[in-house]
């Protein structure tokens, strides 16, 4: 079996170095202020690293589009969505009240986690992984009362979510390769991301525990992203690994 360890470096192009500097000074820069200044500014500036992430995206895409197997490019769009689901959850939040713009930006990423879903592949043992999680995260929703249309969906994102991070580690698991070992560390952090913002939710009246869980969010959700980036550019090598 083809080992992680003899793959080869991920950095492969004065691009991703690029890419992996900018992305690490913006995580750098976010986290210290996040401490010091308005939630505006902190927002504008996540938002920011989300457009980065977009745009060397598509670089990234346009350079590898024509060898790349449409299941790559099924990461890629994956992974794009995210443009759409920060719009809802970070920017406008930041600029306004909109009311629905939770509800839009939890949509955009249970779409983000469907489209996982399919690049890992669906499976009885899938399915099985999602209904635990489901039913486990509704019967704590119930319990702090907190069912809404937009936390139903957000459930249904967090069930997805869980199943992709699991199936991730069992594909890894199965054959350990480079892109798989990095989708799997990518969707583990998603993970940690997206149940430090359930936490925050759950535990809204405690606030060194919601603070904590606050800080916890981005953290996580950053390194997330550029794992997932690499993951969709060693997945669309045009000298593809044969497993």
């Amino acid at each position: 079996m083809y080992s992680i360890y003899r793959e080869g470096v991920i950095l492969e192009s004065k691009k991703q170095v690029i890419y992996l500097c900018i992305q690490s000074v913006f995580f750098i820069f976010i986290k210290i202020i996040e401490l010091f200044l308005s939630d505006r500014t902190v927002g504008l500036t996540k938002y920011a690293f989300i457009l980065v992430n977009l745009i060397f995206l598509l670089i990234f895409y346009l350079q590898n589009r024509k060898n790349a197997e449409q299941k790559a490019n099924i990461l890629a769009l994956a992974v794009g969505m995210t443009f759409f689901g920060d719009l809802f959850l970070v920017l406008i939040p930041s600029v306004s009240n909109w009311p629905y713009s939770f509800l839009c930006g939890y949509i955009a990423f249970t779409i983000l986690e469907l489209l996982i879903a399919v690049y890992i592949g669906l499976s009885k043992k899938y399915a099985l992984i999602f209904s635990a999680f489901f039913i486990v995260i509704n019967a704590v929703v119930w319990r702090f009362k907190l069912i809404t249309t937009a936390n139903e969906i957000a459930i249904i994102n967090l069930s997805l979510l869980a199943a992709n991070m699991v199936t991730g580690w069992i594909v890894y698991n199965k054959n350990k390769i480079l892109k798989n070992f990095l989708f799997a560390l990518g969707m583990t952090c998603f993970f940690c991301c997206d149940y430090s913002i359930a936490v925050q939710l759950v535990f809204e009246e405690f606030k060194t525990v919601h603070d904590i869980a606050d800080y916890l969010v981005w953290l996580f959700y950053m390194p997330a992203l550029v794992l997932l980036v690499f993951s969709y550019i060693k997945s669309a090598k045009s000298d593809k690994i044969k497993e």
